[in-house]
């Protein structure tokens, strides 16, 4: 069994205890994204799509997940929020078993094609951000601070709603 396929079977089983209510083809679909996102270390979809188990050709599992995102019946905040938690606990449990340092948050603001910008907030993890928060903004320049604050917010909220801190 290839890497691919043994990471894309662990997430879906994973999901399947976190999205209960989900369809199974879109927790495999999710999962499929995830492992992707994963292997490829990138966000193009055709790198993601190179990146998942399967014989169909590289424009077919491009395509689904372009369908998949684009599908207006996946909530992100439905789909996410339990992969978020579920990241914020395993990053709060590792610092109190470990001792070590707190848990770090990155802060960036990312450029999208057209006139949008993300504000996001991530858990620093292996030279990686894990995106756990984020606000999507029409671009006027740099974020301002009442964005900021908005956002370190939310963020906050977070770990507050579970009593994490």
């Amino acid at each position: 069994m290839s890497n691919s396929l043994r990471i894309q079977r662990k997430m879906q089983s994973t999901l399947s205890q976190l999205l209960p209510e989900a369809l199974t083809t879109r927790r495999r679909a999710l999962a499929q994204m995830i492992t992707g996102l994963h292997l490829a270390e990138h966000v193009h979809l055709s790198k993601v799509a190179g990146r998942i188990a399967g014989t169909a050709q590289l424009e077919s599992k491009t395509r689904h997940l372009r369908r998949f995102l684009g599908n207006e019946d996946v909530d992100p905040e439905r789909f996410y929020s339990p992969v978020r938690d579920c990241l914020i606990d395993l990053a709060v449990q590792g610092t109190q078993t470990e001792g070590t340092s707190p848990v770090r948050i990155l802060v960036d603001t990312l450029e999208l094609s057209g006139e949008r910008q993300v504000l996001m907030a991530g858990i620093a993890y292996r030279r990686r951000a894990l995106p756990i928060c984020w606000e999507t903004y029409r671009r006027e320049g740099v974020t301002n601070a009442g964005q900021q604050i908005s956002l370190l917010r939310a963020l906050a909220g977070l770990f507050r709603r579970t009593r994490r801190l």
